[in-house]
């Protein structure tokens, strides 16, 4: 987890159940604006899936997916329910996050050609 002030990120490489059982005991900790959802947002994780994005509660969530990766559609569900704008780079290209620390901006990668 990173925290800039006002502002944190959780970058989850390709964390699994049982380090999601781990850190579950951290509860508020966890709490996070952005999510770099693990997995490249495949069904790999699912079981420990919803808890874990439900404890993060994310207001901004990047997937890094090819484009023959498979999103599962359980956790963009999941995502959705949690009302968290949601990035995939296979669609939206490179995403990059400025935050000064107070408030944070997300670019797609079209948006920081121009």
């Amino acid at each position: 987890k990173i925290v800039f002030e006002d502002t944190s990120a959780i970058f989850s490489a390709d964390i699994g159940d049982k380090a999601i059982e781990h850190l579950a005991g951290r509860g508020d900790f966890l709490k996070s604006d952005i999510l770099k959802i693990p997995h490249h947002g495949g069904a790999g994780w699912e079981e420990g899936a919803g808890f874990f994005l439900t404890v993060v509660s994310p207001k901004e969530s990047i997937i890094s997916a090819g484009r023959k990766d498979r999103i599962s559609s359980r956790i963009l569900s999941d995502l959705k329910h949690l009302k968290s704008n949601t990035y995939v780079t296979s669609k939206d290209g490179a995403i990059t996050i400025i935050s000064d620390g107070a408030d944070w901006k997300v670019y797609k990668e079209a948006e920081m050609r121009s």
